[in-house]
C-alpha cells in the first residue's frame, strides 16, 4: 500500500490552456532604441510538447511515435531525473505546430514519464480548438 502512496505522489497531470495570456500584457519602455510599448493579446493553443532541460533551450525531445486515439493522438516522453522536464504550450498559429508565444511549465522533478494527450474539437464555421494535457509519474 505504502508504494501505491508514494507513486500517487510523483504523479501529476498538466493541461495546457486553451487560451494564453489570460489578459492583455502591455509592455512599455525602450524598444528598438525608441520609446514605445507593445501589446501581446490572448491567443489559442496551436501547439504542445514536452522538454527536458534548461528553461528556453532550442533542442527538441524525438518521441518514439503517436498513438493514433479518436479526436487526436497520445505520445509517450520518457526523462531522466537529473534533468528538469517541462510542459511547452505554443499559442498564435492558424493551425498544429504554429504560433510563437510559448508558455513553459516545470514538472516535478522526480517524473520519469509522461504521456502527452492532444485532442481536436472541430466546429463547423469557427477554427478548431485544441487540448493538451500531460499525464506524468
Amino acid at each position: 500500500m505504502a508504494i501505491v502512496l508514494a507513486s500517487a505522489v510523483n504523479a501529476q497531470e498538466v493541461e495546457c490552456p486553451k487560451f494564453f495570456p489570460a489578459e492583455v500584457i502591455t509592455l512599455g519602455g525602450k524598444l528598438s532604441g525608441h520609446a514605445a510599448s507593445a501589446r501581446l493579446t490572448s491567443a489559442n493553443l496551436s501547439f504542445a510538447y514536452m522538454f527536458s532541460g534548461q528553461l528556453y533551450a532550442e533542442q527538441t525531445m524525438v518521441p518514439p511515435g503517436d498513438e493514433k486515439v479518436k479526436g487526436g493522438w497520445n505520445t509517450e516522453f520518457y526523462f531522466t531525473p537529473e534533468e528538469k522536464h517541462w510542459l511547452v504550450c505554443r499559442y498564435g498559429g492558424s493551425k498544429w505546430g504554429d504560433g510563437n508565444i510559448e508558455r513553459w511549465e516545470q514538472l516535478g522533478q522526480k517524473i520519469t514519464s509522461c504521456m502527452l494527450k492532444v485532442r481536436e474539437f472541430r466546429h463547423p464555421h469557427t477554427p478548431t480548438d485544441w487540448s493538451a494535457t500531460a499525464i506524468c509519474k
